[in-house]
This record gives structure tokens, sequence and C-alpha cells, in this order.
């Protein structure tokens, strides 16, 4: 499993977790959105690292969208 926190600008925070939803079956746990000053961060888990270029692909379409991954660690999956 994948955690990874992404910076964002120039989107909303609604488009950011609109995009983050449409992503719901991929990510294990529930996501934050947050605003920073001009920036959007995202803080999620997701399953792999096809699944996170595949997000990272979505992102690009977004018009004049600047983003950044602050983070991307691997994570031991948390058994309950």
């Amino acid at each position: 499993m994948i955690e990874a926190l992404i910076e964002c600008k120039n989107v909303k925070c609604e488009k950011m977790a609109s995009l983050l939803s449409k992503f719901r079956g991929t990510f294990n746990k529930e996501f934050k959105v947050w605003l920073h000053d001009k920036s959007v961060f995202a803080h999620f888990k997701i399953a792999s690292v096809p699944d996170l270029n595949k997000f990272t692909k979505r992102l690009k379409r977004i018009e004049k969208i600047e983003f950044k991954y602050r983070s991307i660690k691997k994570v031991v999956s948390e058994k309950v």
C-alpha cells in the first residue's frame, strides 16, 4: 500500500475531493483534503504504484493545475 501527500495549486478543494472520490475503489482508507494559503493538500492511501500513476495522469488532465507530491511512502497494510 502507498501513502501519499500531494500539494496542488490552481484547483479548488471541491475539485480535488471529487477527483479522489472517483478513485474511491482504489483507496483503502478515507482521504483528507484541506486548504492552506493558496494550496490544496490531500493525504490518501492507494493500493499500488500503478494506481498512483493512473491518478497522476488524471490530475494532469486538469487545466492549469500545478501539483507536487510532498511524500510518497510504502506502508505495511493494517490488519483488523
